[in-house]
């Protein structure tokens, strides 16, 4: 009589947990996912909506926008994209197991130290990287051929950005206090840096948008040599769903990129150099 009253408890446990597993992973994988950019911008990938010149914070549109969007299509999975403080955004990102804020991010580059903290989707699009200089400071303008002709100059970049693209060793090297785009300007403009670690797409995205952050006497070069980087979406490893996102959402990035969907919404907003910027 005892066993088979343990029999049935225990098969009743088992059906419980069941149900509640099967329930739990249900409600997981149907919820939105919080996604986490700068809120700095990042045009023309991701930025505040603008009507008649007058910024309109209640929708973000964009180049990624536009990509999540052909990803739900394919994988019905919804994304809410909320722009934060980008140190903390990458932060809340890797604490999602503790904090629940935000599952995901994007336009980021790969490193070694991200790449242990989140899983990474195939890159959405990619950017060759550049310097900006003043011409005050070089007034024949620069010729860059490598990583290694910008070794001898005073260097400067923006807090919580990845420069490991550009092959610095000694990351200090890096004048990184400027906390947004137009500061690092600014301080390139007063010649309190020689050259702004900066590809071409983003200054000029802004200067698409009405937001010209690029001061007269402040110029860009390309680097001839360097490599093109490819910017991708990173998920929490803390996520109890990460498998099951980073499996759906890599393989809609490789549809979107093998039938010419990405390369599309990107030549709508980057008609000269589309997903190759």
């Amino acid at each position: 009589m005892k066993c088979n009253l343990l029999r049935t408890v225990r098969f009743s446990l088992v059906i419980a947990l069941l149900s509640t597993t099967t329930a739990y992973a249900a409600t997981s994988s149907s919820e939105k996912v919080n996604v986490c950019d700068d809120i700095a911008e990042w045009p023309p990938y991701t930025y505040w909506e603008r009507v008649d010149g007058q910024v309109n914070k209640q929708k973000l549109t964009g180049a990624m926008v536009d990509v999540l969007t052909a990803i739900t299509k394919i994988t019905d999975i919804e994304f809410d994209v909320s722009l934060y403080p980008w140190k903390r955004c990458l932060l809340e990102v890797d604490k999602f197991g503790s904090n629940h804020k935000f599952e995901m991010f994007m336009d980021g580059t790969f490193n070694k130290e991200r790449a242990e903290k989140y899983y990474l989707t195939a890159p959405i699009y990619f950017n060759r990287a550049g310097v900006w200089y003043s011409t005050d400071r070089f007034p024949e303008g620069l010729s860059l051929q490598t990583f290694d002709d910008i070794k001898k100059y005073n260097l400067c970049g923006i807090l919580g950005y990845n420069y490991d693209r550009y092959q610095i060793l000694d990351p200090s090297n890096i004048d990184t206090r400027a906390v947004n785009l137009d500061q690092a300007m600014k301080k390139v403009s007063a010649g309190r840096c020689d050259l702004l670690l900066e590809s071409a797409a983003i200054p000029y995205g802004f200067q698409a948008i009405g937001k010209s952050l690029i001061p007269d006497n402040v110029k860009y070069t390309p680097i001839a040599d360097s490599p093109a980087a490819g910017f991708h979406i990173f998920i929490a490893k803390t996520s109890p769903r990460a498998y099951e996102l980073v499996t759906k959402i890599n393989q809609a990035v490789i549809i979107l990129g093998a039938n010419g969907t990405i390369e599309k919404i990107m030549r709508s907003y980057l008609p000269t150099c589309g997903r190759n910027c």
